[in-house]
């Protein structure tokens, strides 16, 4: 379940297993909404890898059409739901069992200093979701891969003590993840991906 988190705060992780038709949404340059796109990561560069797939399913929410991801880590399966809708880049996240609240996690205008906020209700609990760009056009080599043009944005939810610095690469999208979850600090890496 941590590894859930970790690889997306930006992710909303659900086991339950309902299918609506197939993701009609626009995606972004750091956003690959295609069926059968799929990416690796490690925790902490461990041999164990979480396998990231966007299936051909959708979810309606919030007035748009989330796509359903696939996140398989140690044998379990989790659902994740992005899109993105006019430079904006959204996920879903679990409030309550079959109740979810919609965040942008990143933006298309990545100017350095760029801030926004939201504000997530989970469990019934408020959560102040605070979104900053500290860095742009970063060339980043992960695993023996160079990535070009990449931005990072750091999440702050300073009531919960989370912080996350995520980075973004075009056409690829999260490459890392450094996050800090109860004064630990994961890291989650680019392991590998297959784009369609």
């Amino acid at each position: 379940m941590m590894l859930c988190c970790s690889i997306v705060l930006l992710t909303a992780c659900d086991n339950t297993s309902d299918e609506l038709p197939k993701s009609s949404s626009t995606e972004g340059q750091f956003l690959n909404l295609n069926k059968g796109s799929s990416w690796n990561y490690s925790l902490n560069g461990a041999d164990t890898f979480t396998v990231v797939t966007a299936s051909d399913s959708s979810k309606p929410a919030f007035n748009k059409v989330y796509t359903v991801f696939h996140n398989l880590y140690l044998g379990s399966v989790t659902r994740s739901y992005f899109t993105y809708r006019l430079g904006n880049y959204y996920s879903l996240i679990t409030n309550t069992p079959g109740v979810y609240e919609e965040v942008v996690y990143l933006k298309d205008s990545t100017e350095i200093g760029k801030k926004w906020s939201s504000t997530v209700l989970i469990g019934g609990n408020p959560y102040l979701h605070e979104y900053e760009v500290l860095e742009n056009n970063l060339n980043i080599t992960i695993n023996g891969t160079e990535f070009k043009q990449v931005v990072h944005v750091k999440l702050k939810v300073t009531s919960t003590g989370y912080s996350s610095d995520c980075y973004y690469a075009p056409k690829v999208g999260l490459i890392k993840n450094a996050e800090i979850i109860g004064g630990t600090s994961f890291v989650s890496e680019f392991r590998g991906y297959t784009l369609k």
